[in-house]
This record gives structure tokens, C-alpha cells and sequence, in this order.
């Protein structure tokens, strides 16, 4: 080898020397995976059908609902499980009759809200089931149509009926959930709940010109039976 190729490969060691000494060790370091998170958080935002039976003075009262339903269920890393949830939409029954009114199905509106405690499998993953117990309150209202009557004190005025029954709830939810991308998935769940105790309500309305009168009649001594919810819908991840 003549002196020039000599020199030539001893520039270039020295070089790669100097550059393998300023080169950070981070960059040779392996790469840690990310953090697992301590909490996972769902909104679930769907359709429910609460299907109700409740008992008020002897007589069964059952009710069809058709709800949207939005909840809230927060997975630790360890699978403990924080649920709290809200629906409102229309009740329909049969089971209620109004003086003066037609026997027809009646219409009316349906809220519930339920909070749950609980343990998730496969906290973490693309699918989970969660085992919640629950808590909560539900109540329907119905309303009839207004009609002309002749009342002995205020005279000629409209009247109309309403008719509430809500009850304390105890029971538990199955939540399955499915994650289709990182922030978005589906779910659908079933949740069943024994009215643990119940309250009725009933009222007679007289409206003449400005002025209101409600007579009312409060029934807190009867037990519900049970309140069986499906619903399905879409989840937010966070």
C-alpha cells in the first residue's frame, strides 16, 4: 500500500472515531413502550328499551320506553369500574285509564338515572365486558287530553289528568364494548333492575283563563317488580 491509500485510511478512521464519540447514547439506547394508562374513559352515547312492570294499589301497571341513553364508564388499569348514566324518551302503556278518555294506548315520557360500581375484563383491550352493580331511580308520566268540564267551585273550565309512577331501582348491567379505531367503537348492553319500592302519583288539572288548579293524590306504599333495559350504541374513548 503506497503512503497516499495509508493516509487516506487513517483520516477515515480518526473520523469515524470522533463521530462515534459525539453520537448521544440515547440514540442506542431500546425504546421504552408507552405508558400504560391508570384510567380508560367511555362515553356511550345509544338507544335503550326499558321494559317496566310496577305494582301500585294491587293493580300491575307495565310500560314500553323508548329512550336515549348517554353514559359514562371509567375502566382503572386493574379493571375496577366506574359507571353513571341518563336516558329520557316516550313510555307507552295500556294498563292506564283516564276518566272521560279512550282506552287507547296512552303516551307519555320516560326518565331514568343510574349509577354502578363494578369490574371490566379485558380493561384495555379492543373488547371488554363490564359486570357493574347499580343503583338509580325511574319514572314515567302520563297526561290526558284536555276536555270542557263544569267544575262546582270554578265553573267552566278544561281539565285534563296526569299519572306518574317512579321507583327506587337495585340491580345490575353487562356492558359489552368493542373498539374500532383508537377513539371510537360500539357497545351494547342489558341491565336488569328490581323496583325496590315505588311511589304513584295521580292529578287532576282545571285551567280556566290564567289560573291553575291541581288537585293531587300521592301513593308511596306499594312495591315495584322489575325493570329489564337493553340498549346498544356508539363510544367515544379518551
Amino acid at each position: 500500500m503506497n503512503k497516499k491509500n495509508i493516509i487516506l485510511a487513517t483520516a477515515l478512521f480518526l473520523t469515524s472515531v470522533a463521530s462515534a464519540a459525539t453520537t448521544p447514547a440515547a440514540e442506542f439506547a431500546p425504546q421504552s413502550a408507552p405508558a400504560e394508562k391508570a384510567w380508560t374513559h367511555m362515553i356511550d352515547l345509544g338507544l335503550a328499551f326499558p321494559i317496566a312492570k310496577y305494582k301500585v294499589d294491587g293493580k300491575k301497571i307495565s310500560t314500553v320506553n323508548y329512550a336515549v341513553d348517554i353514559s359514562y364508564l371509567g375502566v382503572a388499569r386493574n379493571g375496577f369500574s366506574l359507571e353513571g348514566s341518563v336516558a329520557g324518551g316516550y313510555s307507552t302503556t295500556d294498563d292506564i285509564k283516564f276518566e272521560g278518555g279512550k282506552d287507547d294506548l296512552q303516551l307519555g315520557r320516560y326518565t331514568s338515572l343510574d349509577f354502578g360500581v363494578g369490574y371490566t375484563f379485558g380493561a384495555g383491550k379492543s373488547f371488554s365486558v363490564s359486570v357493574l352493580g347499580t343503583a338509580g331511580y325511574e319514572i314515567v308520566y302520563f297526561e290526558s287530553d284536555s276536555h270542557e268540564y263544569k267544575h262546582e267551585e270554578l265553573g267552566k273550565v278544561d281539565r285534563y289528568f296526569g299519572a306518574a309512577v317512579g321507583g327506587l331501582t337495585l340491580g345490575g348491567d353487562v356492558i359489552v364494548h368493542k373498539a374500532l379505531s383508537p377513539r371510537m367503537g360500539v357497545y351494547a348492553g342489558v341491565s336488569g333492575r328490581w323496583i325496590a319500592t315505588s311511589v304513584a302519583m295521580s292529578t287532576a288539572n282545571y285551567e280556566k283563563d290564567d289560573f291553575t288548579r291541581t288537585d293531587t293524590s300521592v301513593d308511596d306504599d306499594n312495591s315495584g317488580l322489575y325493570s329489564i333495559v337493553p340498549a346498544i350504541g356508539a363510544t367515544l374513548h379518551f
